[in-house]
């Protein structure tokens, strides 16, 4: 059984003032880890995903381009990544 986590889900896993707001997600991480299941990130989500962290690391006036790069790179080896098509499109 594959997993993918939404970049929310993975925001309460890096961040301890969102753990402490939303319980469940890091203890199903550590879970679904523990047990060895893959735990996907949609490819799409990356961007969001370094934009919101360096917007974390910049409140907490811990931003650096390096502690962004290794906190991206470490998120890349975590967890697989689901390929995704580029752009969704609309027929109206």
């Amino acid at each position: 059984m594959n997993f993918l986590f939404d970049v929310n889900v993975v925001l309460d896993i890096i961040f301890p003032q969102r753990a402490a707001l939303f319980t469940n997600s890091r203890p199903v991480y550590l879970y679904l880890k523990q047990q060895r299941f893959p735990i996907y990130l949609s490819a799409s989500s990356l961007h969001n995903l370094e934009y919101l962290i360096k917007q974390y690391l910049k409140e907490a006036q811990q931003y650096t381009p390096h502690l962004l790069r290794e906190v991206m790179e470490s998120l890349v080896k975590e967890f697989h990544i689901a390929k995704v098509g580029a752009y969704i499109c609309y027929d109206f």
